[in-house]
């Protein structure tokens, strides 16, 4: 053999292992983020940071641990490269919503719809960032028109529901949510429209109907952060501080992360 060519046919070699090293990785971390399995997928990200699907994919696995300004990092520095992704485009987008830039999120989902006008996800990515930035009457129309699409779309359903009670329309709201749990829903679904119908009670002052549903939602899963901390929000409005904190603390047991939980029982440290 030609002892010049040598240096070239290692060099391709290592070019294919390592090719097929980011084939393998990206592919594992594709299932698991499949499975909702975000964690394990970023620690295999963690070691082909170097593959551009890579940066994609932990942006993805990022949004899906709701840990939003690294998704919107890593999805910025994908599409660099990849402008014309789509679905990174449309996380990206749910990402920066979520970081409370509204402008941007607003301004991307507008041009994503321009081009994909039958899209739902870029339509639903958009009337909540509408809804969110306070433009209740764009969110609405277009939540109605996807309704007229597939009445059956719970997460709409949900959403128009959250609409409305930011409104302060509740009984409207309260309608809605009552639609999701008479369905028979999914178990997500049942947990997040009981969890909103709690919110909307407390907020009209209904105490003790706030407490049971959220009560309601702990005897089906145990392990629900957004329950306890609910319910330490409606014990501390009445005045009892030490069993609010006792629900916060088991909140933080839930979800140890959780900076809302943090915050709340910073500001009852004073309690014994």
């Amino acid at each position: 053999m030609n002892r010049k060519t040598t240096p070239i046919i290692t060099l391709t070699l290592i070019f294919l292992s390592a090719g097929s090293l980011f084939s393998d990785c990206t592919e594992k971390a594709g299932k698991l983020i499949a499975q909702e399995d975000y964690s394990k997928a970023i620690l295999i990200l963690d070691t082909c940071k170097d593959n551009p699907e890579s940066l994609k994919l932990l942006g993805v696995a990022f949004h899906g641990l709701y840990e939003m300004e690294q998704a919107q990092n890593y999805l910025e520095e994908y599409l660099e490269g990849s402008p014309e992704d789509l679905e990174a485009n449309i996380v990206y987008a749910s990402a920066l919503a979520y970081n409370n830039d509204f402008r941007k999120a607003i301004r991307i989902y507008r041009k994503l719809y321009e081009n994909n006008p039958d899209n739902a996800q870029i339509q639903k990515g958009l009337a909540k960032a509408l809804g969110w930035n306070g433009r209740y009457r764009e969110a609405m129309e277009i939540y109605n028109s996807l309704l007229q699409q597939d009445p059956q779309d719970i997460e709409v359903v949900f959403e128009i529901g959250r609409l409305l009670s930011w409104q302060k329309q509740f009984d409207a709201a309260l309608l809605k949510l009552r639609e999701i749990i008479d369905s028979n829903p999914e178990e997500e679904w049942l947990i997040r429209a009981m969890l909103e119908k709690a919110t909307v009670m407390s907020w009209q002052k209904k105490f003790d109907e706030s407490l049971a549903q959220y009560r309601a939602v702990l005897e089906m899963d145990s392990a629900v952060m957004e329950a306890y901390l609910g319910i330490g929000t409606v014990l501390e409005w009445q005045g009892k501080y030490k069993e609010a904190k006792s629900n916060f603390e088991q909140a933080l047991i839930a979800d140890p992360q959780s900076s809302a939980v943090k915050n709340r029982l910073e500001q009852l440290m004073w309690v014994k």
